[in-house]
């Protein structure tokens, strides 16, 4: 119990750590430089000066094309940001229309004279929009206490793998729309993980994990990728468990959502689909034929998820890159133990059938979110951003918490048992000096 106790309280510990290490990010970064800030700023501004959504209008507002978004991340910020009256901050930005994608650190924004006061603000609003990372961390984890188990050590080595992930705390202190929809999803996953482990579920817990899944589609579209765990959790537990009170009060909500973000579209722009067209030039099926002539698409959205910065157009060195192989290694090997099956009694075959649950949750998430992000590029834009996936973090520390017991238990199997203490002291490491690193190149990029 003791152990348990401390090693809750390193975890807590953690996610406090990486906290501040985003409000270092927000610090560093120069105003206006992180992807589409000044867009996401403009549409909080006219929720707070205007009380009123913005449209989306080239010819007007330049910065409004983020105006096709849902509006529960921006309202929840701005609603605070004006109680503590830094809304509007009066800071002005103009977008650099000599902005290139191909050279790091190439700025996004004018400089223009900004007074203080709007310089103050506009830090202010980053760091309140850092707060979303807090209960993020705090489900992560709980996610990854509830798949560690009894296995010290593992639950540790799950959450430095995903709290510590550079681009998640490089995103957190900047402006933009990933916070609620990050949380949302984190909070969904867990407690579909904790209807998987029962087998009386309860009505009232799979309402809020619904509820949470049409926050999170309220938030941003790749909301949407939670519906497939729910669906799987549905299907067990509704059609197979022969428990339609379960399967209502998981779907229900989320359709409400949907429907509710449908209407709300029809209102705005007149049309329940979002108003957001292709890029210009954009074709469908010249993005699909790119998908498989140029696979580096791959590589670029892995990078982007981990570590990859300004407009998406300062990535680390390439050598930098292997510091999120552990990480990534035991993902791979939590797929792999979960997916095994064990022969060496019911008590172990129960907690494997528990794991292939976690695990088919965690990758329906993944995969989920993975195809919107494809139909985006092909349908939209050809953007492989890894921060699209950030809802499938929860996911990630289910796979990477799922190999770390694997790892532990063959430590044990041969008795090094330093092996609960070494592992997750590692990755923690590892992520602090990944986040050194980027901290230290993106001052380089931008002095």
């Amino acid at each position: 119990m003791v152990d348990v106790v401390k090693e809750s309280r390193r975890g807590i510990a953690l996610c406090g750590v990486a906290w501040a290490m985003a409000v270092l990010y927000s610090a560093v970064v120069p105003l206006g430089e992180a992807p589409d800030e000044g867009a996401h700023l403009y549409f909080l501004e006219r929720l707070a000066g205007e009380s009123e959504l913005p449209r989306f209008s080239p010819v007007e507002a330049p910065l409004s094309y983020e105006a096709h978004q849902p509006p529960l991340d921006y309202a929840i910020v701005a609603g605070a940001a004006s109680a503590i009256g830094v809304l509007p901050t009066g800071y002005p930005l103009a977008a650099n229309p000599g902005l290139d994608f191909e050279t790091p650190g190439s700025r996004a924004t004018l400089e223009i004279g900004a007074p203080p006061g709007a310089v103050r603000s506009f830090h202010l609003v980053r760091w309140l929009r850092a707060l979303w990372l807090l209960p993020t961390a705090l489900v992560i984890l709980a996610t990854a206490r509830r798949v560690g188990g009894n296995r010290r050590g593992a639950a540790m080595a799950g959450v430095a793998s995903v709290v510590l992930c550079p681009q998640l705390l490089f995103t957190s202190g900047t402006v933009n729309n990933d916070g609620a929809v990050t949380f949302f999803a984190g909070a969904c996953l867990l407690l579909l993980l904790q209807l998987e482990s029962s087998e009386s579920p309860a009505v009232g817990r799979a309402a809020l994990a619904g509820g949470t899944a049409a926050f999170a589609v309220l938030s941003k579209g790749t909301g949407l990728a939670l519906l497939a765990p729910l669906a799987l959790v549905a299907y067990r537990h509704g059609w197979r468990g022969r428990r339609p009170a379960v399967a209502a009060a998981l779907l229900l909500p989320a359709l409400a959502g949907g429907l509710a973000l449908l209407g709300l579209n029809e209102w705005r722009f007149g049309s329940p689909g979002f108003a957001f067209p292709a890029e210009p030039g954009h074709e469908a099926g010249a993005a699909l034929q790119r998908l498989v002539e140029e696979p580096g698409w791959i590589a670029t959205l892995g990078s982007s998820f981990w570590a990859r910065f300004g407009w998406f157009n300062l990535p680390l060195p390439i050598p930098a890159y292997l510091l999120f192989v552990p990480a990534s290694a035991l993902a791979v090997g939590g797929l792999s133990a979960a997916l095994g099956r064990s022969r060496s009694g019911a008590p172990q075959e129960e907690a494997g059938a528990r794991d292939r649950r976690a695990a088919r949750l965690a990758v329906s998430l993944l995969a989920a979110n993975l195809a919107l992000v494809i139909g985006h590029m092909v349908l939209i834009a050809w953007q492989p951003q890894g921060r699209l996936l950030f809802p499938s973090l929860g996911a990630l520390c289910v796979l990477v918490t799922l190999g770390a017991r694997r790892v532990l238990s063959l430590g044990e199997s041969r008795r090094w048992r330093g092996a609960r203490h070494a592992l997750p002291a590692v990755l923690v490491a590892v992520g602090l000096a990944a986040n050194a690193l980027s901290l230290w190149w993106i001052l380089r990029a931008y002095e």
